[in-house]
């Protein structure tokens, strides 16, 4: 095996690949990436046993490629980032010489790396047919960014460790819901055709990190959806797979209030200025609780900490509808669902002590429903 290339193209696609694997994993061959060398293209692949990545180079992607002899290899990725790291020229040309070892050379450098024997590595199937969804990548990191906040990580209940995404057929949308039974999150990301069947399909914490660093950047993304397998296609060039969450997840919808006995309207930095104010953590990072006492007149803000004090503050720029209300939150719960806003003007509903508070933004044409936030109250006794 023989090539050179860019060292940048190389140092990204590694560094991709790497960042799949799992350094706990039993079986050693997928420890490494794994690349095969054909006459016109590279394919990286690499595998943690759930997770399975898969890009092609070419002279599209990286037009300094020049394939000089065919083979496969197989390396420990983070090694070799570190010697592309190091490497200050542009181009850098691969060998392997005598089957284990990897030379890396500029007109300056040469570098020898030790690898692990191509033959030992499992045959990966990925999945490209299916259900179809094509999406706005920008839009769909957007809005795994602003509902990932009510997911739990560490749920007992598997289910609850994911993001849900559900869509009805013939709708040119996704309707995204995560909870971690004290607060709901939930979005709409629009499709660029319509769905031709019913689908639903839950994503896992750990792949939604990944996706939030792979579609940054990403211009095109295809997904497939296969007898409970997901695949991502980025840019034409890169595949992740894996499997999906099992389990019916729970009708949070229905969660959502209809109507509400009191609705505010208010400016988002000026309430979220409040409650950073009213954000008294203690030394041991306990999270204080906020009180809202709210009217047509103004919204009270208050807070202790035994080990810190007290605070309070009133706000009376804010439009009111309908009666009185005196409620109480996990001040961080308020605070993650405001930061997800952009729009500085947002509708809040509320409805009683015990009941859930709704958080929406409002836009010139009304209120805006792609992305609402609901939050479970404390008891204030």
């Amino acid at each position: 095996m023989k090539l050179k290339m860019s060292r940048l193209v190389l140092l990204d696609e590694i560094s991709k690949a790497n960042k799949i694997i799992d350094a706990k994993i039993i079986n050693p061959e997928l420890l490494g990436v794994h690349l095969e060398i054909t006459n016109d293209a590279i394919i990286f692949l690499s595998s943690n046993g759930g997770v399975n990545w898969k890009a092609t180079i070419n002279k599209k992607t990286d037009p300094f490629l020049e394939i000089q002899e065919v083979g496969t290899l197989l390396i420990k990725g983070r090694y070799l980032i570190e010697v592309l790291r190091k490497i200050e020229e542009n181009l850098v040309e691969l060998s392997v010489v005598e089957e284990n070892q990897l030379v890396i050379k500029t007109d300056k450098v040469r570098f020898s790396l030790q690898i692990l024997n191509a033959d030992d590595y499992p045959l990966i199937g990925f999945r490209e047919n299916g259900v179809e969804l094509k999406l706005n990548p920008s839009e769909l990191r957007k809005g795994i960014n602003q509902t990932i906040i009510s997911i739990d990580e560490y749920n007992k209940k598997i289910i609850f460790t994911g993001m849900n995404l559900q869509g009805v057929s013939g709708d040119n949308f996704l309707k995204i819901f995560t909870t971690d039974g004290f607060r709901i999150s939930t979005k709409n990301i629009s499709l660029t055709t319509p769905l031709t069947e019913d689908v639903e399909f839950t994503l896992s914490f750990k792949l939604l990190g990944e996706l939030i660093r792979l579609l940054d950047g990403c211009k095109e993304l295809v997904i497939y959806l296969f007898e409970g397998y997901i695949t991502f296609v980025f840019n034409q060039n890169s595949l992740l797979q894996t499997t999906l969450i099992e389990g019916k997840y729970p009708n949070v919808a229905n969660a959502f209030p209809k109507s509400f006995p009191t609705t505010l309207k208010l400016g988002r930095t000026t309430f979220l200025k409040a409650l950073n104010r009213a954000n008294l953590t203690n030394e041991e990072g306990n999270t204080p609780v906020v009180v809202l006492d709210i009217d047509q007149e103004r919204i009270e803000l208050s807070s202790t900490s035994l080990e810190i004090g007290n605070y309070a503050e009133t706000l009376t720029n804010f439009e009111f509808e309908g009666e009185p209300q005196k409620i109480s939150f996990n001040i961080k719960y308020l605070l993650d669902a405001f930061r997800t806003f952009d729009h500085e003007e947002v509708v809040v509903g509320l409805i009683s002590s015990v009941k859930p508070l709704e958080i929406s933004s409002l836009k010139d044409e009304g209120i805006d429903t792609t992305l609402k936030q609901l939050v479970l109250p404390l008891s204030i006794g």
